[in-house]
């Protein structure tokens, strides 16, 4: 069991070192959170209409992050849904 989930950790980790993009933009929410300092409106991205946990959360980081590189508030987002991933699997384990 403990294989498994050093397995799903590593696997998680990995892509999201690897993985710059992803089907749904949520990166869309997260910069008007961010820059913007607002919600966005429903119809102004397509995950606007998702609950904003994650975004707000993202947005945070970006905030704190001492660089405006675009490749590195990605990876921090990125990791912000690995760390997500990795809570999930130690609750269910």
């Amino acid at each position: 069991m403990q294989a498994a989930f050093a397995l799903g950790v590593a696997l998680r980790v990995l892509l999201a070192l690897v993985n710059t993009d992803a089907n749904d933009n949520h990166l869309a929410v997260v910069e008007i959170i961010a820059f913007e300092h607002r919600l966005p409106e429903r119809t102004e991205a397509f995950t606007a209409y998702h609950p904003p946990l994650y975004h707000a959360t993202a947005a945070l980081l970006w905030d704190l992050a001492p660089t405006d590189s675009r490749h590195v508030l990605i990876r921090l987002a990125q990791l912000l849904n690995t760390a997500a991933g990795v809570l999930t699997l130690l609750v269910l384990r």
